[in-house]
């Protein structure tokens, strides 16, 4: 037997999902650090208590390697 609202709950989760990766794609538009780590903290803090296992675990792998992401940033700002 079918649940008639799993089809839509499965949009919905889907929409959830692509709104934070659209939101994370910011981080690279940020002109400065410390606006950079503002919007991946709160980028994080969204991503944690959206409750989708895959964005959550996705955000604490991106977690792990923020350091990393900002050095890269800024390389690539300082040489475009």
């Amino acid at each position: 037997m079918e649940v008639p609202w799993a089809e839509s709950r499965g949009r919905v989760d889907v929409n959830r999902a692509w709104h934070r990766r659209e939101r994370l794609k910011e981080f690279w538009e940020c002109i400065d650090e410390a606006s950079a780590r503002q919007l991946f903290k709160d980028w994080y803090f969204s991503a944690t208590h959206s409750q989708l296992a895959p964005v959550i675990k996705a955000a604490k792998m991106l977690k792990r390697h923020f350091e990393n992401s900002i050095t890269y940033a800024s390389y690539i700002k300082q040489f475009c």
